[in-house]
């Protein structure tokens, strides 16, 4: 009897730990359920709010709701560790059926904040009759008699040939081949790489060792809800371009860096831009990504060589177009060239030259200090963003994916938390979808600018303490010390290469 009492005394506090982690990790995912049906709740005020467009009197309450809804369940994530045993697969399936439902209703209206997909369901219909829709626009004469009643009334920029890649052109076929001229069509297959890039999250979430229910910062956010499920916009693709490229960079079977060339190809010849990430994923002696991604843009542009590539489409015109949607650098640039000269491609020429600065500055960081691939990406995805001719709600739903995976320091608690640079880039994600208002002809455009102070302002709040400030300084100092011939050399030979070595 006193063995059976001593066996009792030394398993309670054990048993009664576990009943109290059991009965509050059930408490959390009820809250997480609670918020999560809030916010499907709230989407279903959302459609048709939208549907009426963004002058709605109800969008902003109706997107400001959302807004707050997501950032208590992120909270709730980042204030908790991960529940043990089964509690952490119903945490999990909670978050994949909150963001399914999500989605679901919103994806049977049609798209009403923005008319881009209205374009993906266009060119494959021009492809498909032999034309290009690089040197045909939609008013083209050659295509007269290809005008219909379902797509063609919706189109914008009808006296303009796409500005959509080759890659972005496979999928809109791919589209057009199971639903021709279906709206609907192109929202399922955008839908299809929403969810494809949720699940690359989760596996890239899994191998840093970082919390599985992160995939929250994308999954439930609304940005991808309404830019996705909502307009249906091509950059779920590069998305899912990306994220693929990042996963596979850091496998070592045979062929891994030619196939991690060939999608980071894919996502250049969807949005053009992740071309900088080759920045973040290049190894030393790395011949095979360089095949894989040149090989790739060169077997994607050519089918249009003989169809017709004309001058690259609408792009030059999108990058020498100046609105008020612009980076924050690119429109310092264009009040300093606005006394020297008006001319479009001088501005075109220092916007390259500032984002070559940033990407280079990008690289010898990655270089002299290892900053880590992921960092990286989202490194040069702000510079991007700072440098963009246009800054569109759905052009900040590429950050999500990143910002989920960003890792904090220190112990585990650190763990738990974003990089400053996460959390500016967060904040950005959600004040952007106010541009649906603020661009209205009787919105307060001016305030755009603010909104890359306030997230400034959130990523450069760390430096108000002591010893950050120090750790800055030292990083700066060690950034740009110049190093001997001997540490250059040592330097070069710890960059991993495709054959082995430290794979970072």
């Amino acid at each position: 009897m006193t063995l059976t009492r001593a066996t009792n005394a030394a398993t309670a506090p054990h048993d009664l730990t576990s009943g109290l982690g059991a009965r509050w990790s059930a408490l959390r995912c009820g809250a997480l359920l609670a918020l999560g049906v809030a916010l499907v709740a709230a989407f279903v005020w959302f459609r048709p709010v939208a549907q009426s467009g963004a002058g709605s009197p109800q969008f902003g309450w109706a997107l400001t709701t959302l807004t707050a809804l997501y950032v208590a369940a992120c909270a709730l994530i980042l204030r908790s560790q991960p529940a043990d045993g089964v509690w952490r697969w119903v945490e999990l399936g909670v978050i994949a059926l909150i963001g399914l439902a999500l989605r679901a209703v919103v994806f049977g209206a049609p798209p009403a904040l923005s008319p881009d997909a209205y374009r993906y369901a266009w060119d494959p219909y021009v492809l498909a009759h032999g034309f290009s829709p690089y040197t045909h626009t939609p008013k083209s004469p050659e295509l007269l008699g290809l005008r219909e009643s379902a797509i063609f009334p919706n189109l914008r920029f009808r006296n303009a040939p796409t500005i959509y890649p080759p890659a972005a052109q496979a999928m809109f076929l791919l589209a057009y081949a199971v639903a021709p001229l279906n709206i609907f069509g192109v929202k399922a297959v955008i839908e299809i790489c929403d969810a494809l890039a949720s699940l690359l999250t989760l596996a890239l979430l899994r191998r840093r060792g970082l919390d599985l229910r992160r995939v929250m910062f994308y999954w439930w956010a609304p940005l991808p809800v309404i830019e996705f499920a909502f307009s249906g916009h091509v950059d779920a693709e590069a998305i899912l371009w990306t994220l693929a490229a990042l996963l596979v960079n850091e496998q070592r079977w045979r062929g891994s860096r030619v196939a991690t060339g060939a999608l980071l190809g894919l996502a250049t010849l969807t949005k053009l831009y992740p071309l900088l990430f080759v920045i973040a994923l290049v190894r030393r002696r790395d011949y095979g990504l360089l095949a894989g991604l040149l090989g790739m843009i060169a077997l994607g542009y050519a089918p249009f060589v003989w169809l017709g590539l004309g001058s690259g489409g609408f792009l030059g015109q999108y990058l020498s177009q100046r609105w008020v949607d612009q980076g924050l650098l690119v429109s310092w640039l264009d009040s300093a060239l606005a006394g020297l000269t008006t001319a479009p491609t001088a501005l075109v020429i220092a916007d390259f030259v500032a984002l070559a600065l940033l990407s280079g500055l990008i690289a010898l960081y990655r270089w002299r200090l290892g900053l880590d691939s992921v960092a990286c990406v989202l490194a040069l995805s702000v510079a991007w963003i700072l440098l963009s001719p246009h800054i569109f709600p759905w052009y900040l739903a590429a950050l999500l994916p990143l910002i989920a995976l960003s890792r904090g320091q220190g112990a585990a608690w650190g763990e738990r938390l974003l990089t400053p640079t996460a959390w500016a880039c967060w904040t950005f994600t959600l004040l952007v979808p106010y541009t649906y208002i603020l661009f209205l002809p009787d919105g307060a455009s001016g305030l755009f600018p603010w909104m890359f102070a306030l997230a400034a302002a959130v990523g450069l709040a760390p430096l108000l303490d002591t010893r950050t400030r120090a750790s800055a300084l030292l990083a700066l100092r060690r950034l740009f010390a110049a190093p001997t011939l001997a540490e250059c050399a040592q330097l070069w030979r710890s960059q991993p290469s495709p054959e082995g070595g430290d794979h970072r």
